[in-house]
């Protein structure tokens, strides 16, 4: 884990310009957007009526993933780019890296 964080830093300050920026930011807004399907599924799979706390906690993280998802497309959009999330390439492929 930390071996991917320090390259992802290292791409980071490799950035001569914002728009080197724009890539790294798509691939943290489809990595984001990878992760809901995943959660969605297991909070459906929960029977109706049992299991409520974990249902809510689940809930709660697929809430936290699309607030990522939001920061992550409203950064790349301050910094003068565009998410692209109408792409074939922005549906995820499971399983997936």
């Amino acid at each position: 884990m930390i071996r991917v964080e320090k390259k992802f830093i290292d791409h980071i300050e490799a950035a001569g310009s914002l728009k080197d920026l724009f890539p790294i930011l798509q691939k943290a807004i489809m990595l984001e957007h990878a992760t809901i399907p995943a959660y969605l599924s297991a909070m459906m799979s929960i029977y109706p009526g049992t299991n409520q706390n974990v249902f809510e906690i689940i809930h709660s993280i697929v809430i936290e993933e699309m607030l990522h998802m939001s920061i992550a497309c409203n950064v790349l959009n301050a910094l003068g780019g565009a998410p692209e999330i109408n792409v074939p390439e922005f549906v995820p492929k499971y399983p997936g890296p």
